[in-house]
């Protein structure tokens, strides 16, 4: 097995290597900025740091990335690195940038322009900044526009779901945090609400009974596995939806889908909003346990009334208006360290995940 694992490591890296012979010529022309430029700089480059990289380039800001993550870049984000526009640097000690890094090393040598990243994210002191968790790199990529119909004063749908539901999302990483995993939420919505869910079994049929206005107090399950919505149908329809239930990931149980449901102003019905930000706590339909989740769909789908859910939205709003200033102040160096949520690394380490899901104290 390590064999397979050494021959597989080194194929990655050669391709790595490969890519990168698009970018040497960027080393020899090279010219010092005149502005201020942001360098990232972690050991590996997966899926949710790519996702975090488009996020500040998508605040307008220059992104460059260190060789040390280019060289660590997985498959997937290989995929889309040219098609995102970040270039690879050599960091030059006089330029104007801020690198932000999880080597020591680097910043001892770049003290005054680095800014420390932590990864202990559900262990984080109340005065640290984080990053915000990104979008699904996708959304970058592809530029969905969130705008679409997301002032519109008449949502079309109350509840909504979209995503994978395969057994894949109960894992012991889910356990060990006592949540539901994402498969087992969903079984018991549809046990226990079975007259007002709605399982679309292709986007036509999706679209049709939207524009109809059938969907208005109803439980939308978007299950991928019957299809996928593009990226901005999935963006219009969350825009159009007065709640979405933002359901653990596999390994992280925070998902980018939490995010993108608080930036289009449908409130999130969620298990994990403490280790995302406490911030979120009034501003969400939590629940700890498969009874509260029942309980918290049946309020959200026949008790809450339209001034409720409008000024839940409006505060979501402000709260995106306080993210965007606490970006401002890492930028502005007001922390030396910001903590980054990055997977598996952010899990803790108290838990055997070995042991059987038996084992494990369910609330």
């Amino acid at each position: 097995m390590k064999i397979k694992q050494l021959i597989y490591s080194l194929i990655n890296q050669i391709k790595s290597l490969w890519l990168l012979r698009h970018y040497i010529y960027r080393f020899f022309a090279y010219k010092e900025p005149t502005f201020k430029y942001i360098i990232l700089d972690i050991k590996t480059f997966e899926k949710n740091q790519f996702a975090h990289a488009l996020y500040l380039q998508n605040a307008g800001l220059e992104v460059y990335i260190t060789i040390r993550m280019f060289l660590g870049m997985d498959g997937y984000v290989r995929n889309y690195f040219i098609k995102s526009g970040l270039k690879p640097i050599l960091i030059n000690k006089n330029d104007n940038f801020i690198l932000f890094t999880d080597l020591k090393r680097r910043l001892l040598r770049y003290k005054s322009q680095s800014i420390f990243l932590r990864y202990d994210f559900f262990n984080k002191a109340i005065n640290d900044p984080f990053f915000a968790f990104p979008f699904h790199a996708n959304h970058y990529l592809n530029q969905t526009n969130w705008d679409t119909e997301k002032k519109s004063d008449s949502r079309k749908i109350k509840i909504l779901f979209v995503g994978n539901t395969s057994p894949q999302y109960s894992t012991s990483s889910i356990w060990a945090l006592n949540l539901i995993p994402r498969n087992e939420a969903i079984e018991i919505i549809q046990k226990n609400f079975s007259d007002y869910v709605y399982c679309p079994d292709s986007r036509s049929a999706l679209f049709e009974k939207i524009n109809n206005g059938e969907l208005s107090n109803k439980i939308v399950l978007v299950i991928r596995e019957k299809f996928s919505l593009s990226k901005q149908d999935y963006a219009s329809v969350l825009n159009t939806s007065d709640f979405f239930l933002a359901l653990p990931g596999i390994y992280n149980p925070i998902s980018h889908n939490l995010t993108e449901s608080i930036h289009s102003g449908a409130i999130p019905i969620c298990q994990y909003i403490s280790l995302y930000d406490s911030k979120l706590n009034s501003l969400c339909f939590e629940y700890k346990s498969e009874k509260e989740l029942i309980a918290v769909i049946k309020k959200a789908l026949l008790e809450a009334d339209q001034d409720l859910i409008t000024k839940i939205q409006s505060d979501l709003e402000n709260y995106l208006a306080n993210q965007d200033k606490a970006l401002g102040d890492i930028l502005n160096k007001k922390f030396n360290y910001v903590f980054m949520n990055v997977g598996k690394a952010s899990l803790p380490e108290i838990y055997d995940y070995s042991k059987p899901r038996s084992e494990f104290n369910k609330t």
